[in-house]
């Protein structure tokens, strides 16, 4: 359904998600110590690119940015994972959603990660 991303980083990002204990930031990648999905994905890419890292968001206490995207991949991190867009999207309950969508709506990671295996 989608076009597949690099199966190296799709394979770290998934082991990461289902090994990640925390709390799930909501409404941004990074909120405190908190990450999203993407956020773990950035996570990942900060520890291989090394020319990306977190900054504090100056609009909104608390929320962090990378590269100045705070809910969207940044281009780096995009063309890294060999992903085509800077919000990736996947079929849940049958409606296409983009992946940090689906933290905002409670869903673990866990879960999210099941699906990025399934369709990415």
């Amino acid at each position: 359904m989608f076009k597949s991303m690099s199966l190296r980083i799709k394979l770290l990002w998934i082991i990461a998600l289902r090994q990640y204990q925390g709390k799930v930031a909501k409404y941004g990648m990074r909120y405190h110590n908190t990450y999203d999905a993407l956020g773990v994905l950035c996570n990942l890419a900060t520890k291989e690119l090394h020319k990306l890292d977190w900054e504090c968001c100056n609009f909104n206490a608390g929320y962090y940015k990378i590269d100045n995207h705070y809910s969207n991949l940044p281009d780096q991190v995009k063309i890294w994972a060999d992903l085509t867009c800077n919000s990736p999207k996947i079929s849940y309950k049958g409606i296409i959603t983009p992946i940090h969508r689906l933290s905002d709506q409670g869903l673990s990671l866990s879960v999210i990660a099941d699906l990025i295996e399934e369709q990415l």
